[in-house]
């Protein structure tokens, strides 16, 4: 559990103890209370949701800055992983970022203040839990951010189906930011100026285009087993 002390109570389906006993070992040892409770309560208390079995009640999500982010990154034994999502509307392509966050690793995802969708329900639903474990950063300029990570060693990188060169060819010796465009127009220019490289996806001639959501899924998937090799080695 990442951040257990924004856990205030915990509750679990009787049905489902056996299959989370190691998150009950978890719970135990960071004194989080939970509570045995039947189908139906967790009903009344994640109405619409596909709960399987378990409800976590929190202060709040996960959120750090952007300065903690970068202290954080100097701490760590694998070079960072982090993701701006340049004005990224749609709920359901911010929920599925999260849980593509989640899977690997990410550190952050991190997002401008204005035009972007935040933690709405929807969203949230979406996630199914990632929110709870990839904290969000707003910033008031993304621009300023990418220069203020790349000040910590970051690689910018931003994705795009004109790009020469497949991101088979990057470099992950460092930390990485991946920078990922909104529904519709993509990277903005001044944004996409700012970045290291810019990288493609290797895909099929006959579909060329992917949403946001997948293809921040493919690289950061990608970036996760690269980061996992260069610290083996």
């Amino acid at each position: 559990m990442r951040y257990p002390r924004l856990v205030q109570r915990l509750f679990i389906v009787a049905s489902h103890r056996a299959k989370l006993e190691a998150l009950i070992a978890q719970v135990g040892d960071v004194r989080i209370e939970f509570e045995t409770v039947s189908p139906q309560h967790l009903d009344k208390l994640a109405p619409d949701m596909l709960h399987q079995g378990l409800v976590l009640i929190a202060k709040h999500m996960p959120t750090m800055s952007l300065q903690q982010l970068c202290q954080w990154s100097h701490k760590k034994e694998m070079p960072a992983t982090v993701l701006l999502l340049d004005q990224v509307q749609d709920p359901q392509n911010l929920g599925a970022c999260f849980r593509s966050a989640a899977a690997f690793g990410v550190d952050a995802i991190i997002i401008p203040e204005r035009n972007s969708v935040g933690l709405t329900p929807t969203v949230i639903k979406v996630a199914s839990g990632a929110c709870a474990l990839v904290p969000l950063i707003k910033v008031t300029n993304l621009v300023r951010a990418i220069q203020t990570l790349q000040q910590h060693d970051f690689w910018a990188y931003a994705t795009s189906e004109f790009a020469d060169k497949t991101i088979e060819s990057a470099s992950f010796d460092r930390s990485v930011a991946w920078v990922m465009g909104g529904e519709g127009r993509g990277v903005r220019p001044l944004v996409a100026k700012r970045c290291d490289a810019y990288y493609s996806i290797p895909v099929s001639s006959a579909f060329t285009t992917l949403n946001v959501a997948t293809a921040a899924g493919i690289c950061l998937q990608h970036t996760f087993s690269a980061h996992r090799r260069f610290t083996s080695s």
